[in-house]
């Protein structure tokens, strides 16, 4: 898949391929590669990015992965990219119950967004951002367990001061997206989700728009 993203030009041909969102569920050490891809096509996408499905709940860990601080963590930033945590929980086609990662929800999610408002509203909360593709959130542990996990308050807050969206189970609710920061580097309004992917919509649409009135005069 490295090789893919990093080699493959046919998918860096902005104007043979059109596609607004891009993912690499369960690989979240290829985050740099879609970035660098999405660089290449003048950032007309958005990245849904995953945390490692081992992460646990601890906050030291969580705070650790999220700074890079021993080294294989997310060492990267992007307004165009927004990570989400933790994994689920869901079925393969025979039924079993299987781990997945935050992205197969997310992705679900946005595509729902999409086809109930537009790019620029907000793919979380109660309205745009309930999972229905998961049956519950966690993560798998060291014994290779689905571990379940309900995000306190603190930890909610935690992921967020340190960019990472949050996947609840509010009880009498169910399973939601609370979050959709991305992970500009500085504060602006391109740190939220609808804003970058708003601002990838108009790029690829001012081009083609744009273009009956080359070498018209003005």
């Amino acid at each position: 898949m490295t090789a893919l993203i990093n080699e493959n030009q046919t998918i860096r041909d902005e104007d043979g391929y059109i596609f607004n969102l891009m993912a690499a569920p369960g690989y979240p050490e290829l985050i740099p590669n879609m970035i660098e891809l999405n660089n290449d096509r003048a950032n007309t996408a958005f990245i849904i990015g995953d945390t490692p499905m081992t992460l646990s709940t601890n906050i030291v860990d969580i705070t650790n992965w999220s700074n890079d601080t021993n080294g294989d963590g997310l060492a990267t930033n992007d307004p165009y990219l927004g990570v989400y945590f933790p994994s689920g929980l869901s079925t393969d086609l025979n039924g079993n119950d299987v781990a997945v990662p935050a992205s197969h929800a997310v992705l679900r999610g946005y595509a729902y967004n999409d086809q109930v408002s537009y790019p620029w509203f907000a793919p979380a909360g109660l309205t745009r951002g309930v999972v229905t593709n998961c049956a519950n959130f966690g993560y798998v542990n060291g014994e290779g367990e689905f571990m379940p996990v309900a995000l306190t308050q603190g930890q909610r807050d935690t992921l967020y001061a340190n960019k990472v969206n949050p996947l609840v189970n509010f009880p009498g609710q169910g399973l939601v997206v609370w979050g959709q920061k991305t992970l500009s580097p500085i504060a602006s309004a391109l740190d939220r989700v609808n804003v970058a992917r708003l601002v990838a919509y108009l790029r690829t649409q001012f081009d083609p728009l744009a273009r009956p009135f080359v070498f018209e005069p003005n």
